[in-house]
């Protein structure tokens, strides 16, 4: 179960029978907040300036700990951003979560249905000894191998600039262009609204499939026809697609949570103590 419904969540919530993360980055948002839910930062998860990529499984082991949180707890997650949500959501199930889904709206959506809480609640320090699930990650050497041999359907849920190679999409990033071989499978970018509806609420999967089935990414019995990693610049907007293929049963893929960033750009240290940007020296492809 990739996602989970609004009124179920309020139904558990009413039994003792969840915990709820509230997933941001940054300090919590002035707002309501999910009765008892405790507050998440993705910060926590990730290495920092100037990468912002994903920590290894141990420490996002450790972060989760620090929160309260165990591999056998029943999980939900929401937040503002549906891909801060899916970020959190796929780290989760990457560290070993037994039972994690996503909540299907926003916070916004849920304060103006169900009751909310001023504040968020703390719960004390926990062991998460989760057995990783290694097989829902691409790692870039596999990426490059796959999409050279033409093995896996690689994904790319940035904008449609971002693919083009018009913009890096991102502040701090210098790269621009495509993976070769990638797909533009549609921005999956809340303010996108192709998989988050303006209300802050998930599209039906059903509208995600006909979208991907649109670009080309075929799929039937339970699985893409074809091996399918989703890529974005730095993991979210991919996590939030990979979820919509879990919830509609695909099992056959995948996240490369560098994506975009890890594939051009390595990081070097320089003289002044800060970095510079250099290309890693894989293929990629700029234009339509």
């Amino acid at each position: 179960m990739a996602f989970v419904k609004a009124e179920d969540l309020a139904a558990r919530l009413a039994a003792g029978s969840v915990i709820v993360i509230e997933a941001g980055w940054g300090p919590p948002k002035d707002g309501h907040r999910i009765p008892g839910s405790i507050y998440l930062d993705t910060d926590l998860l990730e290495d920092g300036w100037p990468t912002w990529r994903l920590l290894p499984i141990p420490e996002l082991a450790a972060a989760f700990g620090r929160l309260g949180l165990r591999a056998s707890d029943s999980i939900v997650v929401t937040g503002h951003s549906a891909i801060a949500a899916a970020r959190v959501t796929y780290a989760l199930m990457l560290a070993g979560a037994r039972e994690v889904a996503m909540l299907d709206c926003g916070l916004g959506f849920w304060a103006s249905q169900w009751p909310t809480a001023p504040a968020h609640a703390a719960r004390p320090p926990a062991q998460f000894e989760g057995v990783p699930c290694l097989s829902i990650r691409a790692s870039l050497d596999e990426v490059e191998r796959l999409s050279a041999a033409g093995a896996a359907w690689i994904a790319d849920v940035r904008s449609e600039a971002e693919f083009r190679g018009e913009t890096s999409g991102y502040s701090y990033l210098d790269a621009r262009g495509r993976i070769p071989q990638s797909i533009h499978a549609g921005d999956s970018d809340d303010a996108a609204g192709l998989y988050v509806q303006a209300d802050g609420r998930l599209r039906h999967p059903d509208e995600v499939a006909a979208l991907w089935q649109s670009h080309g990414l075929h799929m039937g019995s339970g699985r893409f026809e074809r091996e399918t990693i989703f890529v974005c610049g730095g993991g979210w907007r991919a996590a939030l697609a990979f979820l919509f293929a879990r919830s509609l049963g695909l099992a056959n893929a995948r996240v490369c949570p560098e994506g975009w960033a890890g594939w051009s750009t390595d990081y070097v240290s320089d003289s002044a103590g800060g970095y510079r940007q250099e290309p890693t020296g894989r293929d990629i492809v700029i234009g339509p």
